[in-house]
């Protein structure tokens, strides 16, 4: 610092100085949802963290803390220090609603632990938050509610119309046909693989579980009808029922 000097090309408004202080932590407030290192972590190995059926969006970053000291001499670990690997989890609108203050919405000091706010105070995260957050807050006025008592399956279809994702799945992207029914889907018990296999047949077992979960007895052949037909008249009868999307 003392032989270059700042960069002269940055912030030439401001005497090349930076206009905030970067603060990777601070206060927090205690939410509806309090979200912990186990809402990011797997239920078992290879299967997703717990699912949050109120999601916002879906994210994913390691269980991190920096250390509480510099490098110290002699040292091999800094105290303090951690980087956890995690599994793409559910992020529930609970964590931006204040447990005992009304009408106030926080998508940056959210609700969570020391370790489960590291996962969550990624700027992608963030950024989804306060998406979610604008959109609750518009509900809230248009229905003359308060944000508490927002109705989440409005908010979650409005953030799925505009390609948020609310769960993640590696065979499906934000602009496929079958985006909206399997992000819906998906947040109510229905695909809890990581795979959403829509072009396979559907097996005895998974009819069964799908008929007890919706409430119907479908109507599909195990082994020829595909897991997207059972899926779509799912979807169409769940509109039915909801009146949303």
């Amino acid at each position: 610092m003392l032989k270059w000097g700042l960069a002269k090309d940055e912030y030439p408004d401001n005497e090349s100085f930076p206009r905030q202080v970067y603060v990777r932590e601070g206060r927090r407030f205690e939410g509806v949802y309090f979200f912990t290192a186990a809402d990011a972590l797997p239920v078992s190995p290879g299967k997703r963290p717990p699912l949050h059926s109120s999601s916002v969006t879906a994210s994913h970053y390691a269980l991190d803390s920096h250390a509480a000291r510099k490098r110290e001499t002699g040292r091999v670990h800094l105290d303090g220090f951690i980087s956890y690997p995690t599994a793409v989890y559910t992020v529930p609108l609970g964590v931006i609603l204040p447990k005992d203050v009304d009408n106030l919405l926080l998508p940056v000091p959210v609700s969570g632990s020391h370790i489960g706010f590291s996962t969550l105070r990624m700027e992608p995260c963030w950024m989804a938050l306060g998406q979610a957050a604008g959109i609750t807050a518009a509900l809230a006025i248009d229905k003359g509610v308060k944000v508490r008592n927002v109705d989440i399956p409005s908010l979650q279809d409005i953030l799925i119309k505009q390609k948020a994702t609310l769960i993640y799945f590696r065979d499906v992207k934000p602009t496929d046909d079958a985006f909206p029914l399997v992000q819906y889907l998906g947040l109510r018990g229905y695909l809890p693989d990581w795979n959403a296999s829509l072009q396979q047949p559907i097996d005895e077992s998974t009819l069964r579980n799908w008929s007890n979960l919706c409430g119907t007895q479908l109507k599909a052949t195990p082994g020829q009808t595909t897991r997207l037909k059972v899926l779509t008249d799912i979807y169409k009868l769940q509109s039915e029922r909801t009146g949303l999307f």
